[in-house]
């Protein structure tokens, strides 16, 4: 009986210590095509030549993306 007690408790407490994944509200509309080039300080097209990734000491990630850019 302690067993299945324990069981029990332990898929209670793991189940509500990590959270499930939740998107936001989908009932916004998105803005059109023409509105994001409005509001876009740059626009181009190319291609991704590479994306690195660096850490901070504290722990936080940034990645850096180097376009090879054909229009702007």
């Amino acid at each position: 009986m302690r067993k299945v007690f324990a069981v029990i408790f332990i898929s209670i407490l793991l189940t509500s210590y990590f959270p499930s994944i939740t998107s936001a509200c989908l009932c916004v509309e998105l803005p059109s095509v023409e509105e994001e080039l409005e509001r876009s300080q740059a626009v181009f097209s190319g291609k991704v030549v590479n994306v690195s990734e660096k850490r901070s000491l504290k722990g936080h990630i940034t990645k850096s993306v180097l376009f090879d850019v054909t229009n702007t």
